[in-house]
Formats: structure tokens, sequence, C-alpha cells
């Protein structure tokens, strides 16, 4: 089988000169190769994932072990997958959801290596008040506490 190492080190050869970086890779027992690609400065384009496709291709034989290859962009309705893709998302809309089923949807204000804070805003009744108040409230998150994180379109 066809290791994760190996394509990896030919994506990154391949992408030494630009922007984009690997947001994944998986491989499964029949060689079945899916490499997800991400940018940035901007969106991954056919011509970025053909360069990959054909750059992994090469340093691959299939006389020795037949696969099949896919190179993609991480894509808008994925879920985040490391964390120098929240890094890039900062300022914008996501949906957060925990490890123990809550969804928390806000802004993304910071991102570590270790964890996200989104802030969340939303609209309660507080004591003494006649109309509901806009709170705004703070979530610190570890990566360890997060099932899945995906960036909400707004149109």
């Amino acid at each position: 089988m066809i290791s994760e190492e190996r394509i990896r080190e030919l994506v990154e050869k391949s992408l030494q000169s630009s922007a984009s970086f690997i947001a994944g890779v998986r491989i499964t027992s029949a060689n079945r190769i899916t490499v997800l690609l991400d940018n940035d400065l901007q969106g991954i384009s056919i011509s970025d994932c053909v360069e990959v496709s054909r750059s992994v291709e090469a340093g691959l034989n299939r006389d020795e072990e037949d696969f099949e290859l896919e190179v993609s962009s991480a894509g808008i309705g994925e879920p985040f997958l490391i964390a120098r893709q929240y890094k890039k998302n900062l300022g914008k809309q996501v949906q957060v959801l925990t490890r123990e089923g809550k969804k928390i949807t806000g802004k993304l204000v910071e991102a570590s290596d270790n964890g996200i804070v989104v802030e969340e805003k939303y609209k309660e009744r507080l004591e003494g008040k006649k109309k509901r108040q806009i709170v705004v409230q703070q979530n610190n998150l570890d990566f360890e506490n997060i099932k899945e994180t995906k960036l909400v379109l707004s149109f």
C-alpha cells in the first residue's frame, strides 16, 4: 500500500513555491488516494489540482502498485481539517459542532495551534429589561473538543 507520508512528500514538493497547502490526505486499502488542497490567499484552481496530480503521478510507479488519484480543493461545504484552515478564516462566520453535540454559530475571532475562540451573539431577556437584549459570548474551544467546524455561507 502507498503510504500517506510518501503522498504528502510529493504534494509538498509540488506546492513549495505557492500559498497552497495540504488540507488532508486519505488513502484507502485499495490505493484510492484523495488529496485535499487549500490556499491562504485565494481558492484552488483546476490548474493547481492538475499540477499537483501530475507531480504525484510522476513520483509513483503504476507498474509496482496500481492506484487511483483524486486531487481537489477542500471545498466550501467541507469541514475544516487542520489548524491552518481556522487561521485562514479568521473573522468569518463558522458553525462548530462539539463532541458533546452542541452547535455554536458565530464569528471566528481567534485561532491557535490548540484551539479557537468563537464569538456568539444571541438575544436574551435580561432581568429588569422589557426587550430582549443582544448578548455576546466568547466560546473558547480546544481542538480535542471539536467534532466538526464548517464555514457558514451567507447570501
